[in-house]
């Protein structure tokens, strides 16, 4: 979570990281440097760590902890998910619309357009669903409030 803040500011740019990123270039990047793990990418390989599109994310995550849609249960730290998701799993780049990081407070931090960057802002409505890629022993990045 942390790591995402720190990106706050950058540019929206694809394959620019550590400062610049599209949305999931920028949930992608996070994991991997908290981790070293990279999610699997396409048949081909990766030319970068930012290089893991959402259509990866959603089932690794889906399979390690289980993608949830009661925005109740959602917790800081979490990867969140727009789009299609029947097509998100089947790795059709035209059913993803949007991945973010969960901050606090129906906040979170994205990589949002060309013109804002990465930045936080107000969760988007149609949120398919969220969930945390992280071991549930190791994910204690919650805020309390």
């Amino acid at each position: 979570l942390l790591l995402a803040l720190s990106r706050v500011g950058c540019d929206y740019k694809l394959l620019q990281a550590p400062t610049g990123f599209v949305c999931d270039g920028l949930t992608a990047w996070c994991f991997s440097m908290t981790t070293g793990i990279r999610f699997r990418t396409t048949e081909q390989g990766s030319v970068g760590l930012d290089d893991q599109d959402m259509s990866w994310q959603y089932p690794y995550i889906k399979h390690k902890n289980g993608i949830k849609t009661d925005l109740s249960q959602i917790k800081s730290g979490d990867f969140m998910y727009w789009g299609d998701a029947s097509q998100i799993e089947n790795h059709e780049t035209n059913g993803t619309r949007h991945a973010s990081i969960y901050y606090h407070n129906g906040i979170m931090i994205h990589a949002a357009s060309t013109t804002l960057g990465v930045t936080t802002g107000p969760l988007d409505s149609d949120l398919v669903g969220f969930g945390s890629p992280y071991d549930a022993e190791t994910s204690r990045c919650e805020i309390h409030n």
